[in-house]
């Protein structure tokens, strides 16, 4: 308020010149300006005088220092508010980053040691039934043996024996599997014939893999030619003339 306050007086009775003595118009306008001027100086000097009394007043006045420390000290704790959330908001930001790595570390961690199981799973299941599929060969063999490949001619049972070795190359697990159990609780004539049976099937699966392998080569044959004639037909056919 006392900063903004604007004194009443105007001083015009500490005027120098009267303006009623002058003798002429120009000169009354003379004497006031000079008066006018006069009047500001002097408000100016009481307004300074003022706002001196004003400012050691304040600077007196111990209830003004215990506000300004207050407004100093308020502007000071919402600038460390601010500050503090400013930085608990980035580390808010920054826990967030970090969880969301975390998740997806052990995320990865958890697919590649299921993947890891997976193999291992894989690769025992493989063992196993790699070690059974060479107990059912054998057991195979050494039955076809006990029977003498089920013929009483050399040369039959080297055969019959190659047939044999066949079935074993040939036979999935299941399938040897079966073949077993028939050659274990059946005669040697009725194994014989289970024996025959299945060379039979391994025989036609061959031979049906051999037709389509042959199929393929004669397709693939017949591309090739198929795309060199076209070459050579859409290139220039040069007649006698040209060559001279």
């Amino acid at each position: 308020f006392w900063y903004n306050f604007d004194s009443w007086r105007e001083f015009s009775y500490l005027d120098e010149e009267e303006k009623e003595k002058a003798e002429c118009r120009d000169e009354r306008r003379w004497i006031e300006k000079q008066n006018r001027a006069g009047r500001s100086l002097r408000k100016k000097e009481e307004m300074n005088r003022i706002r001196t009394l004003v400012d050691n007043s304040y600077s007196c006045d111990p209830r003004i220092k215990k506000f300004k420390e207050e407004e100093r000290a308020k502007k000071e704790a919402e600038k460390k508010a601010k500050v503090e959330a400013k930085r608990k908001e980035q580390e808010e930001k920054e826990r967030q980053r970090q969880a969301e790595l975390e998740m997806a570390r052990l995320a990865k961690e958890k697919e590649e040691e299921e993947a890891r199981q997976q193999t291992l799973l894989m690769k025992k299941e493989k063992d196993i039934q790699k070690k059974a599929i060479k107990k059912e060969r054998q057991k195979l063999r050494t039955t076809c043996k006990n029977w003498n490949y089920f013929s009483d001619n050399e040369s039959e049972s080297v055969k019959m024996m190659e047939e044999v070795e066949k079935l074993c190359d040939r036979l999935e697990l299941a399938s040897l599997q079966c073949l077993n159990e028939a050659l274990t609780s059946t005669t040697k004539d009725e194994g014989k014939a289970a024996v025959l049976k299945q060379i039979e099937q391994v025989n036609e699966q061959v031979r049906r893999e051999n037709e389509e392998a042959e199929a393929r080569m004669r397709q693939a044959t017949k591309s090739s030619e198929k795309s060199t004639s076209g070459s050579v037909s859409g290139s220039k056919n040069w007649s006698e003339d040209d060559l001279q």
